[in-house]
């Protein structure tokens, strides 16, 4: 019905249009004339308004999953879209997988030496339970034997003890006498050896009081020996200071200056004093001399004292381990003498 209206429509303006052409003298639609082109542009422009009127509506197309649809012109857009750079997230992604392999390669190397050393340990717990069982096994088989052999042992001596404890009835204060005496030998040299020992020691910490005396007395010496050259050598080092000061001056540099300041004054108040007369210099060198000297002679003498208790408690050890070692001979030639 739509489409029979708007032909009607376009019947009755070309015939209002034929009409007017009649009337002007053109020719009518249809004919060999042409529709001129204000009317014909007049008659498309009805057209489309009728066709616009009559077509049906588009819609637009959803906007896409993760897209904003588009604001129309002249309206402001409240969203933005926040797109991260991939190359930013595949650097970061590489970082954190490099960090990790890192992490696991420390860890395996780790485990690899506890590997080792657990296998090591293994290794040696296995060779000593073989030990063991060799041992043990040993020990199992010959134990009957070793058992006959301490019963015999047994009935050997409550045998025999009873008969030797009455031969030597008569002469037992002399045996005993002869064996307490051997005794006492020993005793008495493990004694002696341990005041030696405690002299030594004693003797230690005098030669190290001494040389810590000699050693201070030789430095305070040789400063003063040397005390022009470190005067000057102190000098030029403030010499090169207070260039140093300067320069970082002209840079405005105030917090170094406040530091080499610093380093300056120190330097400058240790050398001050050391600045001295030439007779001030001479009594502190002779007096400086004297207790070098003595430092010197009591430090040759703990040296010697040293040496002559070491020697001492050497010696002594040498007999005391020879006394040892001779004392059941000793007391086995000295009981043979003994006459029954």
């Amino acid at each position: 019905m739509a489409k029979a209206a708007e032909d009607k429509n376009l019947k009755g303006v070309e015939k209002s249009i034929e009409k007017e052409m009649a009337e002007a003298g053109g020719s009518a639609p249809g004919s060999t004339a042409e529709i001129s082109a204000p009317a014909k542009a007049e008659t498309d422009a009805e057209a489309g308004k009728a066709a616009e009127k009559n077509a049906p509506v588009k819609k637009d197309p959803p906007p896409a999953a993760g897209r904003t649809a588009a604001s129309p012109p002249g309206t402001k857009q409240t969203a933005h879209n926040t797109q991260l750079d991939p190359e930013s997230l595949l650097d970061k992604k590489l970082k954190e997988l490099s960090d990790e392999l890192a992490r696991q390669k420390l860890k395996l190397a780790q485990l690899s030496q506890e590997s080792k050393i657990l296998e090591a340990d293994k290794a040696a717990l296995e060779a000593l339970i073989a030990e063991f069982t060799k041992i043990l096994d040993k020990y199992a088989a010959s134990l009957d034997k070793l058992g006959e052999q301490k019963d015999e042992m047994n009935r050997y001596t409550e045998n025999k003890t009873p008969m030797i404890e009455v031969a030597v009835q008569d002469h037992l204060d002399d045996i005993n006498e002869i064996i307490v005496a051997n005794d006492q030998i020993v005793s008495d040299l493990e004694a002696e050896l341990a005041q030696l020992k405690t002299a030594w020691e004693d003797a230690q910490d005098g030669y190290t009081t001494a040389k810590e005396a000699f050693d201070t007395a030789k430095n305070e010496f040789d400063s003063l020996k040397t005390r022009q050259k470190s005067i000057e050598d102190d000098l030029k080092t403030l010499q090169q200071l207070r260039k140093t000061i300067e320069s970082e001056e002209e840079l405005n540099h105030f917090g170094v200056m406040y530091f080499l300041i610093g380093e300056f004054n120190t330097l400058l108040s240790g050398l001050i004093p050391r600045l001295v007369t030439r007779d001030a210099l001479e009594t502190a060198l002779i007096n400086a001399w004297v207790t070098f000297d003595t430092a010197q002679y009591e430090l040759r003498k703990h040296e010697s004292d040293l040496a002559g208790s070491k020697k001492n408690y050497e010696d002594k050890l040498a007999e005391l381990e020879t006394a040892q070692k001779n004392k059941r001979d000793n007391i086995i030639a000295q009981l043979s003498q003994i006459a029954f």
